[in-house]
């Protein structure tokens, strides 16, 4: 019987997960105090072995914990194979793309700020007093002091980039590694000193060095790294989440949302090449956005977001050849947005009372009866919209509807998941007789509903204030329940947020059903 792959264990101070595995039998002696670097998200977490490897997953969501995890099981994975394996030799290329990530990410970061010219100017003649041999003025300068000082300087930096790639390398791969990267910082650094003098006309960032490509990896689907577009992570990512018997797949709205978002990149940089994103290129795409001011800055920020997820994707996809050093989009500060008060979103009482008397009398399902659910959960539109007559079910004397996901439903995140009482108001209204008419396997309401919900709203009852037709029952709910002393984590739980502690799992056994009908009895009615 095969090993089961260890999953996602959460630490129970702070209900962050963890990746905790245990070294092989076969390598604890090899193994212990060798660092390895583990993917987790955006980063690349370096992490010390002893007789276990710990490194935490930096979320409480489930769902993302075991895709982080997988990422990072994975990379240790290859790290005992390397072990095993022995120390290899690396070639001419792939030392000089290591270097190569090394001066990157240098200029990289410095792009935006590069500070006093003076700091640069600093940083060349240590560098070159390191590679003379020269850091202890005391010290004789031969052979050996030079190569005493670049370990000095340089170590922990080829450290780093050797931990990240997994890689068990021999002696002289690592001073040939040492001696390239401690060159290659030299150009970063003069190309920062002239950014700092204002000299842009060289911004550094053009590919000057090879991908690394690490030894027995596979190529990436298509040919080398440059051939990988954003379209094709989108497809692949598509791919690996509709794999499996209850397997969710990839929101069609998402998918919509993020193809726009990265064809508009595409278009501004003429390239389907996703491997040459820089943080430079998306830093133009950002500012043309708001220069043309098509779209607002929040759009920005979403657009923003969208592109840093897909090229995530990416680095989750081919770890060895696709930005394997930083996600170049995290490097990009996304623009201030101006946000609107809390009571713009909202509506009023009287407003509230307005609509709910309306939908009386209305024969469309979605005006009549989602304005009433919205008004007494809280929950998005759509999650209500999904519903069928299966998803409601009676515990005791009291009614619940589960708003969960489905092959043909997502939900926004794993706190979303939820069983809902259904409020006095609402049976008294009629709403279980409607139910008791439904079809099984039948949606009770039309897909995309928010049309007919803003159209009855603005043109049929005449609310002329910009208050979200649909999501101005979320606000209102979250302060009736305040006024009516309905608790915090009831209040989350109905709602679908998360608070980040044990907490977020309120509800979730039957035991806790009476509860949440008790509390969800306080909510004052608004007819």
């Amino acid at each position: 019987m095969g090993l089961l792959m260890p999953t996602p264990v959460r630490n129970p101070k702070t209900s962050i997960f963890q990746l905790r595995v245990r070294v092989p039998a076969d390598l604890v002696e090899i193994a212990r105090g060798k660092v390895v670097g583990l993917p987790v998200g955006d980063a690349i977490r370096q992490v010390t072995i002893g007789d276990a490897v710990k490194v935490s997953l930096g979320t409480r969501e489930p769902d993302q914990a075991k895709a982080r995890h997988a990422a990072a099981y994975a990379a240790l994975t290859s790290f005992w194979a390397a072990l095993r394996s022995g120390p290899i030799a690396l070639s001419q290329k792939q030392t000089f793309a290591l270097a190569g990530e090394a001066y990157t990410a240098f200029v990289a970061a410095f792009d935006e700020n590069p500070g006093p010219a003076e700091r640069w100017e600093k940083v060349l003649q240590v560098n070159s007093a390191a590679k003379a041999g020269k850091l202890n003025p005391l010290a004789i300068p031969d052979q050996r002091q030079r190569l005493k000082d670049v370990e000095a300087r340089f170590s922990g930096l080829v450290a780093g980039l050797i931990a990240n790639k997994g890689l068990v390398i021999d002696d002289q791969s690592r001073r040939n590694v040492m001696m390239t990267v401690a060159d290659a910082l030299d150009r970063a650094a003069t190309i920062n000193l002239a950014k700092a003098s204002g000299d842009y006309s060289g911004d550094g960032i053009a590919a000057v060095y090879p991908a690394f490509e690490k030894p027995g990896a596979r190529p990436a689907p298509g040919g080398a790294a440059s051939k990988i577009s954003l379209s094709s992570i989108i497809d692949e990512q598509k791919r690996r989440l509709s794999l499996g018997k209850d397997a969710i797949g990839l929101n069609a709205k998402t998918e919509q949302k993020f193809r726009r978002h990265s064809a508009s990149f595409t278009a501004f940089g003429k390239t389907g090449d996703a491997s040459t994103i820089t943080a430079k290129l998306v830093r133009d795409w950002m500012e043309d956005l708001l220069a043309k001011a098509q779209v607002s800055n929040r759009t920005v920020r979403d657009m923003l977001s969208s592109l840093r997820t897909v090229v995530q994707w990416g680095r989750t996809h081919h770890p060895d050849v696709f930005h394997p050093l930083a996600n170049p989009v995290s490097g990009v500060t996304p623009p201030e947005a101006l946000s609107r008060p809390s009571s713009e979103l909202t509506y009023t009482i009287e407003e509230a009372k307005r609509v709910l008397t309306g939908a009386r009398s209305s024969t469309n399902h979605n005006t009549r009866w989602l304005p009433w659910l919205c008004a007494y959960s809280g929950a998005r539109v759509e999650e209500i919209a999904g519903l069928r007559r299966e998803d409601f079910f009676k515990s005791g004397r009291d009614w619940f509807y589960h708003i969960r996901a489905k092959p043909s439903r997502s939900i926004k995140n794993s706190n979303s998941e939820r069983r809902v009482p259904v409020h006095p108001a609402l049976v008294d209204e009629g709403f279980i007789d409607f139910l008791d008419k439904a079809k099984l396997g039948v949606r009770l309401f039309t897909r995309s509903p928010s049309q007919d919900i803003s159209r009855f709203v603005r043109g049929t009852i005449k609310i002329a204030r910009n208050v979200p037709p649909s999501h101005g029952w979320r606000h209102l709910f979250e302060d009736l329940c305040t006024a009516s002393g309905v608790s915090d984590d009831a209040r989350a739980y109905i709602t679908g947020r998360g608070t980040g502690t044990s907490r977020d799992r309120y509800g979730r056994s039957d035991a806790m059903l009476p509860g949440l009908a008790r509390e969800m009895k306080k909510l004052k009615r608004l007819l």
